[in-house]
């Protein structure tokens, strides 16, 4: 757990992946690169209890990435899911099973490595990032960490790339929960009546928000 985390075990598992990523980017300074490809994980967004250190690490790396995309130089970062085939998890069936019932994701060592080859050929300019798997706020996802108050703002984004439901129809508002309704409703208000947001019942709807 964090509060037991020694500052030693926090250097330990993020000075390869902080101070090792400044290392390569101030050695290949000046250098007409084709890609700089960074490999993270899930953990840098969602975090992983008792591995703080590490999630954090792989935040880090997220960050770096939009820096030097902002400054116009070659970047990307592979958010890198448990692979099932290869290496640790292949060998342990009990960890895998208790990752399955938390809705993760898995990839097998082919598809890591076709992403690996793929964000090397990637050009500077296409970002828009590709999207798999149910919409975050579908009732079939049962992603745990789906009601963190961290995720909200993703979870009440809705606009003209509204969600789509498991058939590929956008989902409408019958679909929402009572709770991202009334979010929606609060939000909307902020220009035609913003007096709204400061009534006591509406300010406590937010906060728990």
């Amino acid at each position: 757990m964090f509060e037991n985390t020694s500052y030693a075990d926090w250097m330990d598992v993020s000075s390869p992946k902080v101070q090792g990523t400044w290392n390569l980017a101030r050695a290949l300074q000046g250098h007409n690169l084709d890609f700089f490809v960074l490999l993270s994980s899930f953990t840098g967004v969602n975090g992983l209890q008792g591995q703080a250190n590490y999630a954090s690490a792989n935040t880090f790396l997220d960050a770096f990435v939009q820096t030097r995309r902002s400054q116009g130089l070659p970047a990307s970062v592979i958010g890198v899911a448990p692979v099932e085939d290869v290496g640790y998890l292949s060998e342990q069936a009990e960890t895998r099973t208790k990752l399955h019932t938390l809705s993760t994701y898995f990839i097998r060592e082919q598809g890591f490595l076709d992403g690996l080859e793929w964000q090397s050929r990637r050009p500077l300019q296409a970002q828009t990032p590709a999207t798999t798997g149910l919409p975050f706020m579908a009732p079939q996802n049962r992603v745990p960490w789906k009601r963190d108050s961290r995720c909200a703002f993703y979870r009440n984004i809705r606009g003209n790339s509204a969600e789509q439901s498991p058939s590929g129809n956008p989902v409408d508002d019958g679909e929402l929960n009572s709770d991202e309704a009334k979010f929606t409703t609060l939000g909307s208000a902020r220009e035609g009546s913003p007096h709204m947001l400061v009534q006591d019942a509406n300010i406590a709807e937010l906060a728990r928000q």
